[in-house]
């Protein structure tokens, strides 16, 4: 089973689509900062969050809950916008940033995660990272040798994507 969770109206034929609102197309209605989220554990082989982990107040917790229902191996797909970017600051309901190494905190293989060990028991490899971004109104995948200029000089990334994969 696939969940888009925080769908809004972004509406995904194959997923279970999960909203705090009762908008057309909602499986099932559930505010995502009231835990546990009601799912079954390692009942998810794919978790999608678009624009969604920014909104709520407890990250490590909802990855956590992230980590709960998916099945071991699962692909978890989630964007949000970069800590210096627009559109972070623009929507007041954003609560968190994110940068370029927070889901480190979530891979084993990093230094940040060995270091925090302790905090979490979610675990989550790091499969890609995509940076986001924007010019005169237009998006753009920052290509990763850029990086650096565009993030240390520019800050021009909007966007960040990452794919995890459920480890348990």
């Amino acid at each position: 089973m696939k969940v888009n969770l925080g769908c809004g109206s972004n509406i995904r034929l194959d997923y279970l689509n999960v909203d705090c609102f009762p908008l057309p197309g909602v499986n099932v209605i559930h505010d995502l900062t009231r835990f546990p989220w009601p799912f079954e554990r390692n009942s998810m082989d794919e978790v999608l969050m678009v624009h969604v982990l920014e909104h709520l107040p407890n990250t490590v917790k909802a990855m956590e809950e992230v980590w709960r229902i998916a099945r071991p191996g699962a692909l978890v797909k989630i964007s949000v916008p970069f800590w210096n970017s627009e559109d972070f600051v623009t929507d007041p309901t954003h609560v968190k940033m994110f940068g370029a190494w927070t889901f480190d905190f979530f891979d084993p293989r990093t230094v940040l995660n060995q270091e925090r060990s302790y905090v979490t028991e979610a675990r989550f490899w790091i499969k890609k990272k995509r940076y986001i971004f924007k010019v005169f109104g237009r998006y753009y995948v920052l290509p990763s040798w850029t990086f650096f200029f565009m993030f240390q000089l520019l800050g021009l990334i909007q966007v960040m994507e990452v794919e995890l994969e459920a480890v348990k």
